[in-house]
Parts: structure tokens; sequence; C-alpha cells
């Protein structure tokens, strides 16, 4: 099986610093995504919840944090439920660019991680990350 990647490139009226806190700030990211259990830190595990209605936590996303260079790039890993024990990677990188930023997203090994019927999760994971990226734009402009 080949390498299977999802590029996604987003802009933004805000400048770097400010569109890193969203990917890094434990109560920023559930704005957007999910909601952390601690911020991000370098050589650190990471926990993303989702809260229930009856106020249950339950971790939905987990991983490693591998690489932070404030406020330009971040390398995590990535485990979602139909990964197993396996995990992808995902690469942030913010630049300026046009009196904001511009952030790119790769995120690596899905196939490998998903095995057979890749196709259906690397489908769903690709439209998650631009819902995602929509409300991100709306919670940092």
């Amino acid at each position: 099986m080949t390498t299977t990647t999802i590029h996604k490139t987003v802009f933004f009226n805000a400048k770097p610093e400010v569109v890193w806190s969203f990917l890094t700030d434990k109560d920023k990211l559930g704005t957007w995504y999910h909601p952390a259990k601690e911020d991000l830190a370098e050589g650190q595990d990471y926990a993303l919840i989702e809260t229930s209605d009856d106020g249950v936590e339950k971790t939905i996303i987990t991983g490693k944090v591998k690489e932070m260079s404030a406020p330009h790039k971040l390398v995590t890993t990535f485990v979602i439920g139909p990964f197993g024990e396996n995990s992808t990677t995902l690469t942030w990188v913010l630049e300026a660019f046009a009196d904001g930023t511009r952030l790119s997203l790769k995120h690596e090994g899905i196939a490998e991680a998903a095995g057979e019927g890749a196709i259906g999760l690397l489908m769903a994971l690709d439209k998650g990350w631009d819902e995602h990226f929509g409300t991100l734009r709306s919670s940092v402009n």
C-alpha cells in the first residue's frame, strides 16, 4: 500500500502567534476542534476529549507532540479508534502571509494506519479537516 497524505492550506486574517494559540491551547482547541486535557507541549502525550450531554468525558484522539517551534511548526502523532494502535503524523506549518497567516496541514500515513478499507476513512478525514478549518476561520478571525 502506498503512503497516503492529506494536504490542506488555509488563510487567516490574524498573525501566526494568534493562529498558533488555537493549535496548542487546550481551551482554544475546543472552539474549533476538540478540547484537550492539557495545553500541547513538546515531548508530551496529548488527549482530545468529547463531552456527552450528560457530562461524561471520552477521549477521542490521542498522540504525542514530536516538535514545537512556536509559532511556525507543530508536529504530532494522531491516533483515532479506527487506527487501533497505529498512528499517523500531523505537520502544521504557519507562515506570515499578506498581513495574515497561511496555515498548511500535512496528514501522513493514513492508509498504513487504517489498513483495509482505508479509502472510506481517508474521505472522512479529508471532509472532517475541511469542516474543522471552516470553524477555525470563524474562531480566529
